[in-house]
């Protein structure tokens, strides 16, 4: 999941298109994945590959629809997500830290 939201918020942010994400951002995250959530390089390979030519359109309503199942099922956690984005602050324009910040208001 932590792959999949991190693919939405940058879809989110305005890329043009997922294949201009290099699989190199990964590298140094790929670890600390690992020992978080239990995540493979091969499930974010698998995650990244599912989502990346996805319409932002699109991408956004299974993200909600995502969202919604997570908070009837009760591991919606929107703490963890807000410290993803705090994570990934430094990295990010202040352009797409609004608009992470603005999906984050509307999944409350």
């Amino acid at each position: 999941m932590l792959a999949y939201n991190r693919l939405v918020q940058e879809r989110r942010s305005n890329l043009k298109s997922l294949s201009d994400f290099s699989e190199e951002t990964f590298e140094g995250e790929k670890e600390s994945l690992k020992e978080k959530d239990s995540f493979t390089e091969e499930d974010i390979k698998q995650t990244f590959d599912k989502y990346k030519d996805m319409p932002q359109d699109e991408l956004l309503k299974t993200f909600f629809s995502e969202v919604d199942k997570q908070k009837k099922d009760g591991t919606f956690d929107i703490e963890n997500l807000k410290s993803l984005v705090n994570s990934m602050a430094p990295m990010l324009t202040q352009e797409q830290l609004s608009n992470i910040n603005s999906i984050l208001e509307r999944i409350r």
